[in-house]
Order: structure tokens, then sequence, then C-alpha cells
């Protein structure tokens, strides 16, 4: 996404330059009546942009979807875009690749971030309106992710024998109207040629963080930290260790790919993707910018 920035801090000392720079993006599901509502909001220096998805709760078939840029360093580019063609489409994983595709080829690329973020948090939320959506129990529930999820993450792949099911690891209370929240954090803080990019995910079930040193002038990951704080297994604390794997890589090089294979699938965390998917590519916008 262009230029994800909330805060800029710049101060001259001689020829170098040291600024700070932050991104936030939120999603809040919410329940109404036989609807769910999942609304993400990204929200930088330059942009401000909100993105809508209403789903039934039945069959998470898309009733309604929109994106809202009110901020733009492009004035042309503010006002609502209707998504139409998503109405009648799968707003859960069923239908998340398809939507996909259509934006990436169609749509800017915040749109497509936005409403992804907002399939993520319907996936995400469907744990609290789980007998809507035909399940009997919540142990019926637990089975059909532990089929869904085979070798998909670590957590699944590698569970250990102290882990509580997944319905037993979240909040019990029954949620009336907020089913989900997340909130996603990004700053680049960066001095000489050197730069700290820290990335901070919290959810209604997970917190991590993750935090890379780069070096802009040879363009290589030096180093970078991984920690997990709340998470549902055990087996997801070991997915810190795979910070190493950036370590000496060329930031040019890497894709979104390469993140997927490195720290995704069965030996990695869906969650620890999304965090350095994101940090990364705003690495890249700052060393572009920089190199200018």
């Amino acid at each position: 996404m262009a230029d994800l920035i909330v805060l800029v801090y710049r101060e001259i000392r001689g020829k170098r330059m040291r600024f700070f720079e932050q991104v936030n993006v939120a999603v809040i599901v919410d329940k109404y009546g036989k609807s769910v509502i999942s609304s993400s909001v990204y929200l930088d220096r330059n942009q401000e942009i909100r993105g809508y998805i209403m789903a039934d709760t039945e069959s998470c078939l898309i009733q309604d979807a929109w994106c809202e840029t009110v901020k733009s360093p492009d004035t042309g580019r503010t006002g609502i875009v209707s998504l139409d063609f998503m109405k009648g489409m799968n707003g859960h994983i069923d239908g998340k690749r398809k939507v996909s595709g259509i934006l990436k080829n169609s749509y800017a690329p915040e749109i497509r971030y936005l409403m992804i973020q907002c399939i993520n948090g319907l996936i995400q939320a469907e744990s609290y309106f789980y007998k809507e959506r035909g399940f009997k129990s919540r142990e019926h529930y637990d089975e059909y992710w532990d089929i869904l999820e085979n070798n998909g993450c670590r957590m699944y792949s590698y569970p250990s024998e102290n882990d509580l099911r997944w319905m037993d690891y979240i909040p019990q209370y029954e949620r009336k109207r907020l089913l989900f929240s997340r909130f996603k954090n990004f700053e680049i803080e960066q001095n000489g040629d050197l730069c700290k990019g820290r990335g901070r995910f919290i959810d209604s079930y997970h917190e991590l963080y993750a935090e890379i040193t780069f070096d802009s002038n040879s363009g290589l990951l030096e180093k970078c930290d991984i920690s997990y704080v709340r998470a549902p297994g055990e087996s997801c604390f070991s997915n810190a260790s795979h910070g190493r794997k950036l370590e000496g890589t060329k930031l040019s090089e890497l894709t979104d790919r390469h993140i997927v294979c490195m720290f995704g699938r069965s030996e990695g965390c869906y969650h620890l993707v999304e965090i350095l998917k994101d940090l990364l590519n705003l690495l890249r916008q700052i060393s572009g910018r920089t190199r200018e």
C-alpha cells in the first residue's frame, strides 16, 4: 500500500536525517440481528480509508460491500466505491481467494487490502456465531477447524497435550454485539542508513510483535526479533525462533510468497505472516523514498 504513514518526525543533524513513520489498521466485527458487519480502517498521515462488508450470519454470503476514502494525496480518489460485484459472494475462506483475485485486477491496492481485512475479521468472529452457521455444538465447531486446518499452521500441525481446544481457549462470554477486534500498528525509525521497523498485532485472541533492523545502504535485513505474548497453543510461541530466517537476506529480493514459505503453512503462523508482510512492505516504501 502507498505511504503507510500516520506520524512523521524529521530532525536534520548535519547531513543525516532521522525520521519516524507509523501506520495503524483496525478491524471491528459487530453482529446486528441476522447480519454481521466487518469494518476495517486504514490510517496514515496521507490517507484515511474504511472498508465495509455486511454478510448473512447463516451463509456468510456478502450482502453489501463498499470502501470510502476520506483522505488521500490524490483528491480524485476520495469518495465511496461500491463493490456490488461482491454481493452474493462467500465472505469466508471459500470466497476469500476469488474476491482477492477480482480486486487485484480491477481495484486500487488499498481497497483490496481492506476488503481482505474485513473477510479475515468475519472468519475470526465466526466463533461467536457458530450456531447460526449450522454447527450443533462447540465440539462440532472444533472438529470442523481440525479438519480445515490440518497442516494449516503450527498449532494444528504440532499440538501440545497442554493446549486447549480453540473453543475452550477463546473468552467464554457469549458476545451479543461486538464479536471481534483487531489492531495492527507499524512504525519505522530511521537514523542515517539504519532503520528499525516495528510491528504490533493484537486482537481478541492473539498478541505478537516483530522488530526488524535494516541497513538501507546495503539493502540487507540485519536482525529480526519476534515475540508472542498471547496465543492459543504452546507451539505458537515457538514461531518466535523463525526470525533468524530473515537475517542477512536482501529486502529487494523478498516477495510475499517468500514470506509465506518462510513463516507460514504447517511450520508457521498466519498472523506472523501478516505482520511481517505489512512491515516489510512499509520498509520497502521508506527505503525507496530515502534513496530518491
